[in-house]
């Protein structure tokens, strides 16, 4: 965290009764982890968000089936057991499992500032991503979910942050900025 008695290196502005940060040197927030039920909670809804026709498929066989059969109830068990617990596993082990997502369940500590983030892990290992890597930024009510691609996503809690001012900081300076840049199609 930083103090504002850092030699003058902070200058506000008081619009409409915000205050706002337009230089800083680092953010450091509290270390966190994701706990594995929240993890495939997130792995569940992008993986849905992507492919939620394929889970109509078995409602139309089955409308198809129940005028064609009166055994549909059988036809409704094997789907409910069998096709579905496939589809979560499939997308568990498609996503989870990747190494480049080993990272999300580690305890971490992020240092922030205007052109990157640094990543450090408790098996004292970094990753340094930048701003202009990441190519889309969600809020929600109590994270961020920040994207590199379509399957690789960094999920930032709200409070990590030590201070009201440093998230403002963030959302304001960074997260608008990707949502910004993502609407309009810059690089």
């Amino acid at each position: 965290m930083i103090g504002e008695s850092d030699l003058g290196k902070y200058f506000y502005l008081y619009p409409h009764n915000f205050i706002i940060r337009t230089y800083i040197e680092v953010i450091v927030t509290q270390p966190y982890k994701i706990s594995g039920e929240r993890y495939l909670k997130l792995l569940f809804r992008q993986y849905w968000k992507r492919n939620w026709g394929w889970f109509l498929l078995p409602v139309f066989i089955l409308s198809a089936l129940a005028f064609h059969t009166s055994d549909v109830v059988y036809v409704v068990i094997i789907l409910v057991f069998g096709a579905f617990p496939f589809l979560l596993l499939n997308a568990y082990f498609k996503i989870a499992t990747r190494p480049h997502n080993r990272f999300l369940l580690l305890e971490k500590q992020l240092d922030m500032d205007n052109e990157q983030m640094i990543f450090h892990f408790e098996d004292d290992k970094t990753e340094t991503v930048r701003w202009s890597d990441v190519i889309n930024a969600e809020p929600f009510s109590s994270y961020y979910l920040l994207y590199l691609d379509k399957n690789r996503f960094f999920y930032i809690p709200k409070n990590i942050f030590y201070n009201d001012e440093d998230r403002i900081w963030f959302e304001r300076e960074i997260l608008f900025k990707i949502m910004y840049r993502n609407r309009q199609n810059i690089p």
